[in-house]
């Protein structure tokens, strides 16, 4: 099932790596952060749910299950974060905070629609690994928890596919956020930066309404 590696690559390619220095950082007083372990482990576990439940929709009605995952990767994702990364700085200074909602929303359905793509070639035998930090990581800024998607159970090793998702600690909310994922080492945000750098859009409007009509494109299939 090499298909779905293919896919999750090509996505990653379209998608959003941050590099976040890792540092020691107390919670706020009151606040008890869960483990980035665990709350990856319960957000895979709804993904893949929606992903069995509506396993027939992958080919039929796939912007059904895309809002499906939408609706439970968004509110995990600091686009804030990920938009104040890859978008030149000048045409971020001179944007309203309007303006801004509107691209960091158009960022986001990017995002989410490069990631949802990867699922397209899902079966009933994919299952996925979350693997514990080493003692201690929980309580950095930042951390890469360690998935690995298992395609079926061949055992080949092209059977299994390394996922890191980023973590960065939240302390305003008081949760974890995910701001990249790798791909077999292949991460994404840096490849958005890369690719939004290179589109040279006078300001935030005109590199909104790029992204938007990307985003359109990819929900008809094109």
């Amino acid at each position: 099932m090499k298909s779905f590696k293919s896919s999750c690559l090509k996505a990653l390619i379209l998608a959003s790596s941050l590099s976040f220095s890792v540092a020691f950082s107390a919670e706020n007083a009151g606040c008890v952060m869960g483990s980035p372990v665990a709350e990856t482990k319960t957000l895979v576990a709804k993904i893949l749910e929606t992903l069995k439940n509506d396993e027939e929709a992958l080919h039929k009605d796939f912007a059904k299950v895309e809002k499906e995952i939408s609706e439970n990767l968004s509110p995990k994702i600091d686009i804030n974060k990920i938009a104040l990364y890859v978008t030149p700085g000048p045409i971020m200074k001179t944007a309203t905070a309007d303006q801004k909602e509107e691209y960091n929303k158009a960022l986001l359905a990017f995002f989410i629609n490069s990631y949802s793509t990867a699922f397209k070639s899902f079966t009933k035998e994919v299952s996925v690994i979350v693997n514990d930090l080493r003692p201690g990581m929980d309580k950095k800024d930042t951390v890469l928890v360690s998935t690995v998607v298992v395609i079926d159970k061949s055992g080949n090793p092209n059977s299994k596919i390394p996922v890191g998702l980023v973590m960065f600690r939240d302390n305003a909310n008081c949760t974890w956020k995910y701001v990249d994922f790798c791909v077999d080492n292949v991460c994404a945000v840096s490849n958005v930066q890369s690719q939004i750098s290179s589109i040279k859009a006078e300001n935030l409007v005109a590199l909104t309404k790029i992204i938007n009509d990307h985003n359109q494109s990819v929900l008809k299939g094109m």
